[in-house]
């Protein structure tokens, strides 16, 4: 005999179902924060610093990191409830830089409205450069003199260094100087040591760009 399922049964299995998926998205997201958190305090032991893990559901991981010889925060933030966007930060005091302002960001379609309408955007010469981001500054020249070709690979290199297993369309960094800080924001969350290790030196690099000093070779790997 055919047994058909009454509308009630099929409530409570779709209800079943639906708690299930719930159930898996937060074990995996919990392991996911997990494993980011291991990742952040062997970051933080490798390079003499302090990890602060997140508290699931609660709060985020940071940890401070000696940079060029200066703290720098490292830290995860998300913005939003219902589909939140997640982002690494690297924030740190700079020197030399009192006084100067400076934004660099992807090129989208509000800049390139912005452009239409005549907003600044300063150029370095590069083609693929300038149609790959877009600057401003108030110090435009500095900002030009700054932005030669090793600098230009440095923050080239962060803005391809998307963070493992996210799916991110677009992926992007941004970095802004202001106040004599720097603030370096990759959308996405990193997971493993490896990528936040090349996310801190390529930061690094880019420190010691801006406060003038000359890079160790590339064969190197330690820049603080």
């Amino acid at each position: 005999m055919l047994y058909i399922a009454s509308q009630e049964t099929w409530i409570v299995v779709g209800l079943i179902t639906f708690v299930l998926l719930i159930i898996w998205a937060y074990t995996e997201d919990y392991k996911t924060h997990k494993k980011r958190n291991q990742a952040l305090q062997l970051l933080a032991n490798e390079r003499g610093g302090h990890a602060y893990p997140g508290i699931f559901f609660l709060t985020q991981g940071r940890a401070t990191i000696p940079v060029v010889g200066t703290d720098a925060q490292l830290y995860f933030m998300s913005f939003g409830s219902k589909n939140p966007t997640h982002y690494t930060w690297l924030a740190m005091p700079i020197q030399h830089c009192e006084g100067w302002t400076l934004n660099i960001q992807p090129e989208g379609v509000l800049s390139l409205m912005g452009q239409a309408m005549g907003m600044d955007d300063i150029k370095v010469g590069d083609e693929d450069f300038d149609a790959r981001f877009r600057l401003k500054s108030n110090q435009p020249e500095r900002l030009q003199a700054l932005l030669d070709e090793k600098t230009r690979q440095i923050i080239v290199s962060l803005d391809q260094l998307k963070p493992e297993g996210e799916i991110l369309e677009p992926y992007f960094v941004e970095i802004e100087v202001r106040g004599g800080v720097l603030q370096i924001n990759s959308r996405g969350r990193f997971h493993t040591v490896e990528r936040m290790e090349q996310f801190v030196t390529l930061s690094g690099q880019l420190v010691r760009r801006l406060q003038g000093e000359v890079l160790l070779p590339s064969k190197q790997t330690s820049y603080f």
